[in-house]
């Protein structure tokens, strides 16, 4: 047995020159640690390293003590490049390290920002600048607001359960938890929320997530900010009002380091296994993770790899690492380098333990530049047009904007990213004169030319360049009482005269007057709206509420209206459309209460009345005809008044008609829709505060219609930035009933969409939309019938008569008739009937051709019957739609194309649902197909397909007999062998022709008396068909 202080004999054993050799290793360790004693001595000072060996104090007696246990004896267990001394006691001094087993080590910079991280897998350093560690394989709470009832943020690290090799290589990931929000969690760079992956950037309540350089940020509004390497690097920083506040293993953020090693009991250790195991988290559906031993070993094994890793670790010690040391203790690095080399001595392994400790002087502001020139094995490993950054701001410049850096960002990242002068755009480097411009969330690149309203604007460097036009301008009256002015003016007019709504500043070429009433409830409404032209009474158009048309003192003979001055049409069954040729145009809702005024900028500061000067100064909006600048919107209205015998009361208090109307507060609540999300794809376009207040009114004022129509006018100006909204099918109290086959859209006309305007060359714009009913597409609005038809079965209008469809009428040049569409219908599960009118029954379990066409276009629709029970009764058809490179499938009755369906240049289509239909039309192509979803499917091909078809719709050549057309182009006469010529592939049905109620001929009766229901009075409408 050794003792102190004497030398202890070795045993030769014949072999003097091993034991020398043996010494000399010995010794050759020792120098080499007192080397770099001396070294960070000379650095750091002498009063700091008081406590360790100097160099002249390196006794013999421990060389002696070293020796004797010889270069391959066991470590002894110390920690954080600790010595073993005699007697099995650790001497921390190495990097200033605290405990028995020198198991932490404060970090005592300057600067550390009260910052939390955790590296490669086992390293942890508090808030409050505690290092340790620890090599825990399970997950641990690694921060959570343990000062709230509801903890404002919870972070889970989820280590590695087996890890070989460098910690570096093993997996780690995060989990995030807020309140009343999923759990977040990250591996990689992928960020999951409730089973789905998330786009980035995010935004999730709270909470922003978004990648930059070599990390993903995840930012709060409450002072929490997280950065995470994609990796094993963790990094928390927080904002000083969560002082004292946290808990976990980044300690309690109070500014004491000597308490942070608190359980979550509650109770102090110093032993980072005591500690951290108290703060592990059990995952549902996984194995028990088992605890670390308090007396877990650490990496190093033997000295000798210690001393090995602590010579290639000091590196951190010197240039170019030094400009950082007085902000960012470099112990804890040092050590953390050294466990990391025990384990996995690579070079890999060592430039990320460097690369730690510059990360952690960027993240305080001190980023040590360069330092990879030291280090040429330490490649930065940049993808093309990227290089490496010491110091990246946490919230750089943005082709949209600068970012507003929150106060709990970390200083700077380090990573690659995009070289000086130049912005990440989409993962591209760019320079700023190419960035794009965006509008309203859609991104247009660099010279991208976009009309707004009626300027013109470039995208030039990330900013719209805008030409600044005379625009046409809108007055409206909404609700009957609520004026807007050409510049924006918003006033209550609840007068009961005539007013001036808006006239000519000079010449008298136009006067539109407001007639008012007393309607319902003793409530305002306008009785009529009349539009003077050059003060001439033949010039004078009036509409009334009642929705008739008065030109001069008569009534108009019909709609549309055309004379060389004015246009006046129907536009929808709401709304009635005046167009004068000096750039007027108003839209009347007389039943809703609504006015739509406009005015092309020609008329810019040419105007006067409730629609103020159309100057873009709404400040002199309350233009009196006297030039005085009323004060009031009752004084305003009261100027403009047309008869001063019509006595309007002046100071007329406004009352809350919700106060006054408890009735129809009810209604009143349905204007919360407008901040909802039926109407938010509009919110960025125009703000729905002040139409939820006017809606408010309106409907305690007037109830349910008027709550409609409140709701119509923001809609309606949803639809002037290209937003439809489509409320009625959201709010019940707003549904519309369209008769005649209508169907109700938000911006719908009635251009070209009327039989008679099909007899006539009919000048108006198709633009010209409105809300209300109207035609679907491929039908048109027919007087006679007063309802929607198919081209074909319109009437025609010609020098005042009226021709049925179908009838022949006669000219100087002989017979008169126009190409019509046809119609083919393929219904249960057998019967059709062709284009050209031929009826037959055809069953089939195969893929059968219905149409197929012969010209330019590839056009073809594929039907299969469908089993949907497996009980022999065919359910719907499954349907095929190939119109050039487009391939529309419905394989299901949702009536929604499959996500098979493909969508090609030039053969774009439309697709909407009607009622028991979903309907297909392709424009350019003049083709359209009703499926019900079932077994009913109804095609409408245009004349230019006359003779192009074949099929079992036939061949479209208005010959019925030779419909039985078989593919081969043989004529038969057997419906069965027609069809299966039609069949796709080798596809031949064995299906018996038989008659249904011969085969059951107890059904018979039933089926006879349930059809004759087809003679009852509930048909005859339709009996002449």
């Amino acid at each position: 047995m050794s003792h102190p202080g004497h030398v202890v004999s070795l045993k030769f054993d014949g072999d003097l020159t091993g034991a020398q050799s043996r010494l000399s290793v010995a010794e050759g360790r020792l120098q080499r640690r007192a080397n770099a004693l001396r070294r960070k001595r000379d650095l750091l000072g002498e009063e700091t390293y008081k406590p360790l060996l100097s160099e002249g104090t390196l006794s013999r007696s421990i060389l002696h003590n070293y020796t004797a246990r010889d270069a391959s004896s066991e470590y002894c267990g110390c920690l954080n490049g600790g010595w073993c001394q005699e007697g099995g006691v650790c001497d921390c001094a190495q990097f200033q390290a605290l405990g028995d087993r020198c198991q932490i080590i404060p970090n005592q910079g300057q600067d550390r920002d009260g910052i939390c991280r955790s590296w490669g897998q086992h390293h942890y350093e508090t808030f409050d600048g505690i290092y340790f560690y620890f090599p825990g394989t399970c997950s641990y709470i690694l921060a959570q607001d343990c000062h709230s009832a509801t903890p404002q943020y919870t972070v889970w690290v989820h280590n590695s359960r087996v890890c070989d090799g460098s910690v570096y290589s093993c997996p780690r990931a995060l989990s995030l938890f807020f309140p009343n929000e999923e759990e977040i969690h990250i591996s990689g760079y992928q960020v999951h929320q409730g089973g789905r992956r998330l786009s980035l950037p995010q935004t999730v309540g709270s909470v922003f997530i978004e990648r930059l350089a070599d990390y993903l940020l995840v930012k709060s509004v409450f002072g929490f900010s997280l950065a995470w390497d994609g990796g094993s690097g963790v990094y928390l920083k927080m904002s000083e009002e969560h002082q004292g506040a946290p808990c976990g293993l980044c300690g309690n953020f109070n500014h004491l380091a000597g308490d942070d090693l608190t359980t979550a009991r509650g109770i102090r250790t110093d032993e980072p296994a005591v500690f951290a195991n108290s703060w592990a988290v059990d995952l549902p559906h996984e194995r028990a993770c088992p605890s670390v031993d308090l007396d877990f070993n650490g990496p190093c094994q033997s000295e000798s790899d210690m001393d090995d890793a602590i010579e290639k670790c000091s590196a951190l010690l010197f240039f170019p690492f030094l400009s950082c040391h007085e902000n960012i203790d470099p112990n804890p690095f040092v050590a953390s380098c050294v466990s990391d080399l025990c384990v996995s001595d690579d070079e890999e392994t060592f430039c990320r333990a460097l690369v730690e400790y510059t990360r952690a002087c960027s993240h305080v502001g001190y980023p040590v530049r360069e330092w990879r020139d030291s280090f040429p094995s330490c490649n930065d490993g940049c993808e093309e047009s990227f290089v490496y950054r010491d110091c990246i701001s946490c919230c750089p410049p943005t082709c949209t904007f600068e970012k507003e850096c929150l106060g709990t960002n970390l200083h700077c990242l380090d990573g690659c990213y995009c070289p000086d002068g130049l912005i990440l755009q989409n993962g591209t480097c760019i320079a700023v004169s190419q960035c794009p411009c965006v509008y309203h969330g859609t991104s247009y690149v660099q010279g991208h030319v976009l009309q707004q309203g009626c300027s013109v604007c470039v995208c030039m460097g990330g900013v719209w360049n805008c030409t600044e036009n005379n625009c046409t301008a809108e007055c409206s009256v909404v609700g009957d009482v609520f004026v807007t002015t050409f510049d924006g003016r918003m006033f209550l007019q609840p007068g009961a005269c005539q007013y001036v709504l808006a006239k000519s500043r000079s010449g008298s070429r136009f006067t539109v007057t407001l007639q008012y009433t007393t309607c319902a409830e003793q409530q305002v409404c306008i009785q009529s709206v009349t539009v003077v032209l050059d003060e001439d009474v033949s010039h004078q158009i009036t509409l009334t509420r009642e929705g008739e048309v008065i030109i001069g003192v008569n009534p108009a003979p019909v709609l549309p209206y055309v004379d060389d001055t004015v246009e006046v049409r129907k536009v929808t069954s709401v709304f009635t459309q005046l167009k004068v040729g000096i750039g007027l145009r108003l839209h009347y809702d007389g039943r809703g209460g609504r006015v739509y005024l406009q005015l092309d900028g020609q008329w810019r500061g040419q105007t006067l009345g409730l629609c103020g000067t159309f100057n873009g100064n709404l400040r002199d909006d309350f233009l009196s005809p006297a030039g005085m600048i009323e004060g009031t919107p009752q004084l305003h209205a009261n100027a403009w008044k047309v008869s001063s015998a019509c006595v309007a009361p002046l100071n007329l208090p406004i009352i809350d008609p919700c106060e006054m109307n408890q009735h129809n507060v009810f209604y009143a609540s349905h204007c919360e829709v407008l901040l909802g999300s039926v109407f938010s794809p509009c919110h960025g376009y125009i703000s729905p505060n002040i139409y939820q207040q006017q809606c408010r009114y309106q409907a305690c004022r007037c109830g349910s219609s008027c709550l409609c129509t409140a709701l119509a006018h923001y809609a309606y100006l949803c639809s002037k930035h290209g937003v439809n909204i489509d409320f009625r099918s959201q709010v019940s109290e707003c549904g519309v009933v369209c008769l005649g086959g209508m169907l109700y859209h938000s911006c719908v006309s009635s251009c070209g969409r009327s039989c008679r305007a099909l007899s006539s060359t009919e000048a108006c714009n198709p633009d010209d939309c409105a809300e209300g009913c109207g035609c679907p597409d491929g039908s048109y609005y027919d007087d006679v019938r007063q309802r929607c038809v198919q081209l074909s079965q319109c009437h025609c209008y010609s020098m005042g008569g009226v021709s049925q469809p179908g009838e022949v009428t006669f000219s100087a040049s002989g017979p008169c008739y126009s190409p019509c569409p046809a119609v083919c219908t393929v219904y249960s599960d057998r019967h059709y009937h062709t284009f050209d009118g031929l009826e037959y029954d055809y069953h089939s379990d195969c893929q059968v051709y219905l149409l197929k066409s012969a010209g330019e276009t590839e056009v073809s629709i594929v039907a299969q019957n469908k089993d949907c029970y497996e009980s022999g009764i065919v359910c719907m058809k499954i349907l095929v739609i190939h119109v050039g490179l487009t391939k529309i499938y419905f394989t299901d009755n949702s009536g929604n194309p499959s996500p098979s369906t493909v969508v090609g240049r030039g053969s774009e289509f439309e697709l909407w649902k009607a009622g028991y239909y979903t309907v297909v039309h392709f424009s350019s192509q003049d083709l359209t197909i009703l499926w019900d979803r079932k077994t009913t499917v109804h095609i409408r091909a245009g004349p230019q397909w006359k003779g192009l078809l074949s099929g079992l719709c036939g061949n479209f050549d208005s010959v019925t007999v030779n419909d039985m057309t078989t593919s081969s182009h043989m004529e038969v006469n057997n419906a069965q062998t027609f069809g299966d010529s039609w069949a796709l592939g080798q596809c031949e049905s064995d299906y018996v022709v038989e008659r249904p109620c011969e085969g059951d001929l107890g059904r018979q009766p039933y089926a006879k008396r349930e059809c004759a229901l087809l003679y009852s009075d509930v048909f005859a409408p339709c009996h002449n068909v």
